[in-house]
């Protein structure tokens, strides 16, 4: 079982003792700042005059965060990137959703400011960098939930379980009073997380909350959290959230170690999506974070100039600064080795997925 019930914190520095050389980087975002994505029909803020984009849109607090986010990124990275965007250098891929293309679009404006030679406009100080995507039916690596059948299903059967049944029920009365102020019926935990992150949202943005939420806004920021763990609360349900993303991170850093640069997208990997693809690898990775927006996970691909071994370096990088996290029982500079076998039995690869996402149950 993972670590779902309670947080597990290890914070260190991101100076480590280890004499290192960067090879290569995969990085997965969260977006920036958005609007609700939903209203219940008693929310006082559900309409569309309160808000300065529609239901689930990046705002504009969203882009700064994200801009800013790429200009950390280049900061950090200075020595290591190309000054300017190259084609070998980084590849980028974004949820088909608005706001992950918008998110992606933002933080590489700020990572892949023009140089001198690339201005095409002198009043405008930005140049295009290419982002690909796929459909979100066919997005197994960050849009598992919609794409995958077999992973949906597996989901629902484990929320009807006797330990998640007996959570609903000792919750009865929360959710009865929930439903009654929201004007939604709650049945579940689960059904609490769109109706706090509104909530969420609306207090981000300076409105007054209904005093009905005093009581109980902490309760469900705790079963909100709760049901981010719940995707990968146990080996089968991790394996299909996190296998496509450990699968090509694996091939990536085993390409970039050996220099086979014909097998990589390019030396540098940028990837934008949800809240649940950060709380989805941290948790299998025993060391869950809940995501704010536009935080990201930076997993450093390091030589040791000592050893001449490669190592893993994981960073999980927020507002309020960057840490780096372990990865389950590996060394902080995990040996690439390690590393491996710590996402191997998660690791899927194009083939099984096609394959088991549409293995459904016998009925």
């Amino acid at each position: 079982m993972y670590s779902v019930f309670f947080l597990v914190v290890i914070c260190a520095s991101i100076a480590t003792s280890t004499n290192s050389n960067l090879l290569s980087i995969v990085v997965i975002a969260r977006h920036g700042d958005r609007t609700p994505t939903a209203f219940a029909p008693l929310d006082p803020y559900k309409d569309a005059k309160y808000w300065p984009a529609e239901r689930g849109e990046l705002t504009n607090k969203g882009i700064l965060r994200e801009y800013h986010l790429g200009k950390w990124l280049r900061q950090k990275y200075s020595d290591y990137l190309s000054p300017k965007y190259m084609k070998h250098d980084i590849y980028v891929r974004a949820s088909s959703m608005d706001r992950c293309l918008m998110s992606a679009a933002s933080s590489m404006a700020g990572l892949y400011p023009p140089t001198e030679d690339q201005m095409w406009n002198p009043k405008l100080h930005w140049r295009p960098v290419p982002i690909h995507s796929r459909p979100m039916q066919e997005d197994t690596l960050l849009e598992m939930a919609i794409a995958c059948p077999r992973f949906e299903e597996m989901y629902q059967d484990l929320l009807q379980t006797k330990d998640f049944k007996r959570i609903d029920t000792l919750n009865a009365n929360l959710y009865s009073y929930l439903s009654k102020n929201l004007g939604v019926k709650i049945e579940s935990f689960t059904d609490i997380e769109p109706w706090y992150d509104t909530l969420r949202v609306e207090a981000l943005n300076n409105m007054t909350l209904p005093n009905w939420t005093k009581p109980v806004y902490q309760e469900m920021k705790k079963w909100s959290e709760l049901s981010f763990q719940v995707p990968t609360y146990n080996k089968d349900l991790a394996r299909f959230a996190t296998g496509p993303f450990f699968n090509v991170i694996t091939n990536h850093f085993l390409a970039v170690s050996s220099n086979n640069t014909e097998d990589t997208m390019a030396k540098n990997l940028f990837f934008t999506g949800h809240q649940t693809n950060i709380c989805d690898i941290t948790n299998t990775l025993e060391h869950f974070r809940s995501a704010p927006y536009a935080s990201a996970l930076i997993f450093e691909l390091r030589n040791n100039t000592e050893t001449s071994k490669p190592f893993v370096r994981l960073l999980y990088k927020t507002e309020e600064g960057a840490e780096v996290l372990g990865m389950r029982d590996c060394n902080l500079d995990c040996d690439l080795q390690d590393f491996l076998k710590v996402v191997e039995p998660f690791r899927m690869n194009k083939t099984q997925v096609e394959k088991e996402c549409y293995a459904m149950k016998s009925i």
